[in-house]
């Protein structure tokens, strides 16, 4: 009798899409990231174009700063597309780069805070303020969440979900707190010490820490 056929390998391309991606957990995740890495491009159009419409999402709201808008684009990409093609070990290698990345850019950020320089300025240069705000900087809140993002998409990749999961989560509260204090009128929820988190990097850290 003829043997059973062995297993055969998933394509490295753009062949070996992911089934669970039509599932709803799928879909969310892809849903998610859509949204994130497609608000990171916006507010880089915005930037680019000189809106304030499309970068702060209103009058007199901080902007999303270009930097922030960047590292969305490459996170929200990576967790798009690691849920499409989840068999491809090049897209794996580009999501763990965006992680890195992105976990690099964020931490340098911080430490840019504590020693008191700023390094955000090489995408966009502005010298603009709003009230004692300045505009184009990140806030440490938003730096910290994109460190944790990092961290959350190396470890999925390392197979530790839950600990993934435990840092999206952190994520996705620490939006969901931003988008409290705009909806209820309390700049203490958004505000921080030294740069708020804008209206637009809100809704987009929840949409991260989702996916």
């Amino acid at each position: 009798m003829p043997e059973p056929e062995q297993g055969i390998e998933p394509a490295d391309g753009a062949m070996g899409l992911n089934p669970d991606s039509r599932g709803v957990t799928g879909r969310v995740v892809l849903v998610c990231g859509a949204i994130t890495a497609g608000a990171g491009a916006l507010i880089l159009v915005g930037w680019a174009i000189g809106s304030d419409a499309l970068t702060a999402m209103g009058t007199g709201y901080i902007p999303m700063a270009p930097n922030t808008a960047l590292l969305f684009v490459l996170l929200g990409s990576a967790v798009l597309v690691r849920e499409v093609w989840s068999a491809s070990r090049g897209i794996h290698r580009a999501a763990a780069a965006a992680a890195v990345f992105s976990a690099v850019v964020a931490g340098v950020t911080l430490i840019g805070f504590a020693i008191g320089l700023n390094i955000e300025d090489w995408l966009f240069r502005t010298t603009r303020m709003l009230g004692a705000v300045p505009i184009g900087r990140a806030s440490p809140v938003t730096a910290f969440c994109f460190v944790l993002a990092g961290v959350s998409l190396l470890l999925l990749e390392c197979e530790a979900s839950t600990w993934a999961a435990i840092l999206g989560i952190l994520i996705t509260l620490a939006g969901a707190v931003c988008l409290m204090g705009y909806w209820f009128g309390v700049p203490l929820l958004y505000g921080g010490t030294v740069i708020p988190v804008a209206l637009p990097t809100s809704l987009a850290l929840v949409a991260l820490g989702v996916g």
